[in-house]
């Protein structure tokens, strides 16, 4: 019997050292680490959210001319296999969670919104827009707020080059800032109850 366990353990050790990637040696051995990762296509999305703050309802009641006005923008940054200088992009912007019920909602001649904020049972109508595009890029040198409303911005191959390289939000390197321009349009003749009002607006890439 204890022959056997002898030999079965003998048996085992000799396995041992001739397993894949181990070598048996009574002074020194090498043996070999494997080593790999995968390398993904794509881009990080991120963004900086829009803050209207302190909002009256008197002003929006009354004021049909200026309302509120916020900007955020949105972080796009894309490695080799993602859109470069030469290449263009389309980012996206639905309605928001309450898209359903913003066209109801009581809003001037004067005004339009597709989204709306809520506190509980309240809603406030909102809009986002485009930054506008001139003929130096988009924004130019500074900005702005166009008259269009944010669904899908096309971005053409110059103007994200642009954006990469020398353009006002740009940073010479893979990470630009596309801003986004929020409005609380005035003469809304819904009651607003006060609180914190919110909406999540869902955003997306296409390259």
């Amino acid at each position: 019997m204890k022959s056997f366990l002898k030999v079965t353990a003998a048996a085992a050790l000799l396995a041992l050292a001739f397993m894949p990637g181990r070598s048996w040696a009574i002074t020194s051995a090498t043996a070999t680490l494997p080593v790999s990762a995968s390398v993904t296509s794509g881009c990080l999305l991120g963004t900086l959210g829009i803050n209207f703050g302190a909002v009256s309802p008197l002003v929006i009641e009354e004021d049909t001319l200026t309302g509120y006005t916020a900007s955020g923008a949105i972080e796009i940054a894309c490695g080799t296999n993602g859109p470069t200088s030469g290449s263009g992009i389309a980012v996206s912007l639905d309605n928001g969670a309450n898209a359903a019920i913003a066209p109801i909602l009581g809003i001037g001649t004067s005004a339009t919104a597709t989204r709306a904020m809520t506190n509980s049972t309240s809603f406030l109508a909102y809009d986002l827009f485009e930054p506008s595009i001139t003929t130096s890029g988009l924004g130019g040198t500074s900005p702005s707020a166009s008259t269009t409303q944010f669904g899908t911005l096309i971005i053409p191959a110059a103007d994200y080059t642009l954006l990469l390289n020398s353009g006002p939000l740009g940073t010479g390197g893979p990470l630009i800032f596309l801003p986004v321009f929020g409005s609380i349009p005035g003469d809304q003749v819904q009651p607003l109850t006060p609180g914190i009002y919110t909406d999540t607006v869902n955003v997306s890439l296409l390259f």
